[in-house]
């Protein structure tokens, strides 16, 4: 028999906590109460073995620097609930603990007084929201899209108003300045509220300012296709067959339609009506029913560009999906069922840029229409 020998190593970017013992956390009277002798009885022994797994889940949950809330899942800190639990804990509690909870929550003291609840453990989601904002280099991150649209804009600048540019420009300046700096957990959220408030403003001008023409057409559909696959992946992540409350109120967050779910529903959150209003209300203007209603107008609107009476791939692909959306029930939409939307959105976005923007070999001649001008 052969035994293979290994070792693992686990790094991280954290400072080092240093573990209290059961000594240094409870006093004398639970110590004595814990190690009395409890070989009487069956059930005593049951008893002993009980709170020898609660003092050690204590132990494995307690340090200097701060006490976390559970493991695995909420190996965080957490500020008010801390000084709930010191308050509770007193009566077992050694005379220093009150002060390692105390020490803790100020060293999470913001400049201006603030605290956080609660905290990544490594600061690994603040690592992750720097990185979305500020990653030049990574696909789909914030300023890597704000760049890429400042190029497509600067082809065009004579048809941009001064108001526009000046706006995504402002923007792309304001994320390049802040990935110079280290961000704390309130300054990511106030970067991220800055750049929000200054895409609206852009997405605001471009309803607003911009001719109703094919060109328009071809960018707000590039938005619904976007909106309508986001939408649907959100709602497989966190509206799925175990989701809490706590889920089902980001997803509402998240599709920004908080205030449309509680006028409508007054018995709070529950699965199958948020799903629902996210992904087949067609009166709600962020739930992806209403993002393929959009898609078929502007495709009704579009010029064919072949007149031989057929229906064009585009169509083909989109017409199915809006009649399932109409028929579809928000309780038997499986996650496979929700991957296939999205599938088909994309095969929607790829025939709708080989149709209207033909290049290459394979490229099929069209009819010349003013109407695409």
């Amino acid at each position: 028999m052969w035994a293979l020998g290994f070792s693992v190593r686990v790094t991280t970017n954290a400072a080092p906590l240093h573990p209290l013992s059961r000594q240094e956390i409870f006093n004398k009277e639970f110590l004595s109460f814990l190690g009395r002798d409890t070989a009487g009885s069956d059930s005593s022994a049951r008893t002993a073995r009980r709170l020898e797994r609660q003092v050690r889940g204590v132990e494995l949950l307690s340090s200097r620097e701060k006490l976390m809330a559970g493991l695995p899942n909420f190996a965080t800190y957490f500020g008010r609930d801390m000084m709930m639990t010191a308050l509770m804990m007193r009566p077992i509690w050694s005379a220093d603990m009150p002060e390692h909870v105390i020490a803790s929550v100020l060293r999470k003291l913001g400049p201006e007084g603030d605290v956080s609840h609660e905290e990544a453990l490594g600061g690994r989601a603040l690592d992750a929201a720097r990185d979305t904002l500020h990653d030049q280099k990574a696909y789909g991150s914030v300023i890597y899209l704000v760049r890429a649209a400042r190029r497509t804009a600067a082809s065009m600048r004579e048809r941009l108003s001064a108001d526009f540019w000046s706006l995504l420009v402002s923007l792309e300046s304001e994320l390049a300045e802040g990935a110079q700096q280290p961000l704390s957990e309130a300054e990511a959220l106030q970067q991220v509220e800055s750049a929000l408030q200054i895409l609206a403003a852009l997405s605001g001008l471009a309803q607003e300012n911009m001719n109703r023409v094919a060109g328009w057409r071809f960018l707000d559909m590039g938005r619904r296709i976007e909106r309508a696959i986001n939408t649907c992946r959100l709602t497989r992540t966190f509206a799925h067959e175990e989701a809490t409350t706590d889920d089902l109120d980001l997803l509402l967050d998240l599709a920004d339609s908080q205030i449309t779910y509680r006028a409508r529903y007054l018995v709070g959150l529950a699965r199958t009506p948020v799903r629902d209003m996210v992904l087949l209300d067609p009166f709600n203007p962020r739930s992806m029913a209403f993002q393929v209603m959009a898609l078929r107008d502007h495709l009704a609107a579009l010029p064919s560009l072949q007149q031989d009476g057929m229906l064009e791939e585009p169509n083909r692909i989109l017409l199915p999906l809006a009649t399932e959306m109409e028929t579809a029930d928000a309780d038997h939409l499986s996650d496979a069922k929700m991957q296939g939307f999205e599938r088909t959105l994309m095969r929607l976005s790829s025939a709708v840029a080989d149709r209207y923007f033909q290049q290459g070999a394979n490229a099929a001649p069209a009819i010349k229409l003013a109407s695409l001008a």
